[in-house]
């Protein structure tokens, strides 16, 4: 039915969308006005939505695109979020939010750096497997499902090649984030990676 359902954590059933309006790919803050949005990819006219919580369509956007997951995130840290869309190990595509709508970035599509992460269920140590077809500036990052950074694995010059970090499932205080959805992502010279996991207690 493509219905969305929103439940209170005792899991009652406080709202329903009308059927078709596509299926739940993040819930945040997307145009930084204070208040939830909703992104749902529509398959039978694929494209992704923006939806407040009222399920209104407030913008439509990545045609073409295909399924995929959805990270909303200020990725270049210059105060305006983008919205990136991975499609596994293919490829990636990154939109910029404005308050005028949502324009996809120049670059458009991105090659997906080739990376893994293993175990992506886990409640120990994380290894981040990554390879750089090229030398250059690399910059890891981990976020959680809101978007928000908590930790900066990595940023410095790296050369060609595979490379392996370990993430302890700590914040960049030291603390041991909370059980949930987080998402790792590897930027390289022109291409990114972004995969996610599961951290449980």
């Amino acid at each position: 039915e493509k219905k969305i359902y929103v439940l209170s954590p005792t899991l009652a059933l406080l709202d329903t969308s009308t059927s078709g309006i596509g299926r739940v790919r993040a819930v945040n803050d997307v145009n930084g006005d204070g208040a939830k949005e909703i992104i749902v990819y529509n398959d039978d006219v694929d494209e992704y939505r923006i939806l407040d919580t009222n399920f209104n369509i407030l913008y439509s956007f990545g045609q073409g695109i295909g399924w995929g997951d959805a990270l909303i995130t200020d990725l270049d840290m210059d105060g305006v979020n983008e919205i990136i869309l991975n499609r596994g190990s293919e490829k990636c595509a990154i939109y910029k939010i404005s308050t005028t709508g949502i324009k996809r970035e120049e670059r458009g599509e991105i090659p997906s750096l080739k990376m893994e992460v293993v175990p992506n269920l886990s409640q120990r140590d994380v290894r981040v497997v990554y390879e750089l077809p090229h030398d250059g500036k690399v910059s890891i990052e981990i976020y959680n499902v809101s978007g928000r950074r908590v930790k900066e694995l990595f940023r410095g010059y790296q050369k060609t090649g595979t490379h392996e970090l370990i993430w302890d499932g700590r914040d960049e205080k030291g603390k041991k984030v909370p059980a949930g959805v987080y998402w790792i992502v590897v930027k390289g010279e022109g291409e990114t990676g972004v995969r996610k996991m599961i951290k449980i207690h």
